[in-house]
């Protein structure tokens, strides 16, 4: 199985996935930003997930992952860049079966505390971003989960349900 954490910048996706991975002791797995799949090469990372869905399945492992095609859809989106559509409807199909998502949330309160801790993409991205996360929820296939993150919950409790959840899906 594979466990895909997404969300937008500094909502602590990266924090819960590395509590969990060693809580569950899940190997994890993260693709490089600097090469985001646009109209040209998007076959190329279809392959990439395809490989990686038959590593999954030939080992028996399970995995988790820092942002995967969904984050590469909304991030296209807010900034203009061309990326192939249906290459990534095709990977939403493929993995349905075979993965879930978290998709951590936070209070735009709790973003804007953490930005002011991080160089990242700006505030007002930020939120447009999450926003775009909750409109593309409505055509995935994949199993999704939300998790709020914000300031005022624990992330021990945060931590812990996931686990619950990851547990549950992979009876």
């Amino acid at each position: 199985m594979i466990i895909i954490f997404e969300g937008t910048d500094c909502v602590g996706k990266t924090t819960l996935l590395n509590k969990v991975a060693t809580k569950l002791n899940y190997p994890t797995f993260k693709r490089d930003r600097t090469v985001l799949p646009d109209a040209g090469n998007a076959f190329d990372c279809y392959i990439e997930i395809d490989l990686l869905l038959d590593f999954i399945n030939q080992t028996n492992i399970n995995l988790i992952v820092d942002r995967l095609w969904l984050s590469e859809i909304v991030y296209s989106e807010v900034y203009g860049r061309e990326y192939n559509k249906k290459a990534y409807e095709l990977f939403d199909l493929t993995m349905q079966n075979q993965s879930i998502i978290i998709c951590v949330t936070a209070n735009g309160i709790s973003i804007k505390n953490r930005f002011a801790k991080e160089d990242m993409v700006t505030f007002d991205k930020a939120l447009e971003i999450q926003q775009k996360y909750f409109d593309y929820i409505h055509i995935l296939h994949t199993p999704l989960i939300f998790i709020d993150n914000s300031d005022n919950v624990s992330i021990d409790i945060n931590v812990d349900k996931i686990v619950n959840i990851i547990n549950k899906y992979n009876k």
